[in-house]
């Protein structure tokens, strides 16, 4: 789940050695938020296209823009919330099969 509307297109790849991999292009409004929550079996890349934004990792908060690449490992807790309008490229590798240990960390 995520607060707010994010859209975007992505194409998930044969399995490469045991792998999937994802690769997403997102956008995000001002101040939509995803949840914070965790990957146990894939990594992502995040490239900035367009826009800023706050990405938390563990417990770590940066603010990104236009040209950063953000590495996110997995098993660590993070989330994106768009401080403007906001484009995003992911590249993903899953190790254990498609959003099969996704865990949301609900937050009110």
């Amino acid at each position: 789940m995520y607060i707010g509307r994010m859209e975007g297109h992505g194409v998930l790849l044969k399995p490469v050695a045991k792998r999937i991999v994802g690769l997403w292009d997102t956008t995000m409004r001002e101040g939509e938020k995803a949840t914070l929550h965790t990957h146990e079996s894939y990594e992502e890349l995040y490239y900035i296209v367009e826009g800023e934004a706050k990405v938390r990792i563990g417990d770590e908060e940066l603010t990104v823009s236009r040209g950063d690449i953000v590495y996110i490992p997995p098993g660590v807790t993070h989330n994106v919330e768009a401080i403007s309008s906001l484009r995003i490229i992911s590249f993903k590798v899953y190790t254990g099969g498609y959003n099969s240990d996704l865990n949301r960390l609900y937050i009110s």
